[in-house]
């Protein structure tokens, strides 16, 4: 992918159901040229 990050969010933390471990989750927005 080539973009721009646009936008990164501060580390949230997510469960697994699997094994109840955390997992650290970040959500990143990308824009490209289209």
């Amino acid at each position: 992918v080539i973009g721009v990050v646009q936008h990164v969010s501060s580390t949230l933390s997510i469960r697994r159901k699997s094994d109840n471990k955390d997992i650290p989750k970040r959500d990143i927005t990308i824009a490209d040229e289209s």
